[in-house]
């Protein structure tokens, strides 16, 4: 079955091939079948606990919860344990039901919803679909190899299979924002000077759905990113030093590793509210990686 990342993209889950996925607007990923009678979501969060060397806030906090709503906790291993609850809901189409499973997994939870209309249960496998949730909180993993935190040089691991999908959805979703605001079509990834035009309408427009923003961020993020890979040779990868995990490009891997997170560079820009600044800061940071390229040279 393939694996599929979720939530900050750190962790991932195996999910059945026949199943459709997409990520939407908030950062879950969303699933289901021909028959269009359920919803799957999977989404996820990362605890930063006050003790930086606690590794089992999520899992405790989970439990603890089951425990305060009097429902069954299963210990599915040392660093996971979840529970389900239901909650009745009534739709414009009817009544139906969302059946959520809340799991913790070491600093991270995991929160799967399972929709569904009361008139649509003869259409699907119930039992089935909640087989799939629990058979993928039990493959909950790490996308990236579980170190402690470096002191000094970050460590850099390659970007998984399971987070490509994430990736093709914002490069798709921006190509189409951008064909409407700004006129370019092509497939060919944007030049700066359209993703600057682009961004200075974004910030223009005020737009305050956080979901929106989100993606948003995160697809100019990817695209600011793609730039730095093909023009001058980073790669995406996974970067864990002593403030944490992220993905980020990396130049001179195993050697300087200069490192850029693509998605911190472009929030800091959405806070300040600069309406143009993806061209500027490219040259910027090309000049910088140049010069860092040249302090590794052997002299003479």
């Amino acid at each position: 079955m393939p694996r599929l990342a979720i939530g900050d993209l750190l962790m991932d889950i195996e999910i059945p091939a026949r199943l459709k996925a997409a990520y939407e607007k908030s950062g879950a990923l969303a699933l289901w079948d021909d028959s269009g009678a359920f919803t799957l979501r999977f989404s996820g969060i990362t605890a930063q606990p006050k003790d930086l060397a606690e590794r089992d806030a999520c899992l405790r906090e989970v439990i603890a919860d089951a425990a305060k709503k009097g429902l069954e906790c299963v210990r599915v291993s040392d660093p996971i344990a979840y529970y389900r609850e239901t909650k009745e809901v009534r739709w414009d189409d009817g009544p139906g039901k969302n059946e959520f499973w809340f799991a913790g997994f070491g600093n991270r939870e995991l929160v799967a919803t399972l929709t569904y209309f009361d008139a649509d249960l003869g259409k699907f496998d119930l039992g089935a679909e909640r087989r799939i949730v629990v058979d993928a909180i039990r493959s909950i993993a790490l996308a990236f190899p579980d170190h402690e935190k470096p002191t000094t040089e970050p460590l850099v691991f390659d970007v998984r299979p399971s987070q490509q999908l994430w990736f093709s959805h914002h490069r798709a979703d921006m190509a189409r924002r951008i064909q409407r605001a700004t006129g370019y079509d092509s497939d060919e990834l944007p030049p700066l000077s359209v993703l600057d035009d682009y961004w200075s309408k974004f910030i223009g427009a005020g737009e305050s759905d956080n979901d929106a923003v989100n993606m948003v961020l995160n697809g100019i993020a990817v695209l600011f990113g793609d730039h730095l890979a093909r023009g001058k040779g980073f790669e995406w990868a996974i970067v864990s030093d002593a403030y944490g995990v992220c993905l980020a490009v990396v130049k001179y891997r195993g050697s300087a590793n200069l490192n850029v997170d693509p998605f911190n560079f472009v929030v800091k820009r959405w806070q300040k509210k600069e309406h143009t600044f993806l061209a500027n800061g490219y040259a910027w940071l090309c000049d910088y990686a140049d010069k860092i390229g040249a302090d590794l040279k052997p002299s003479g």
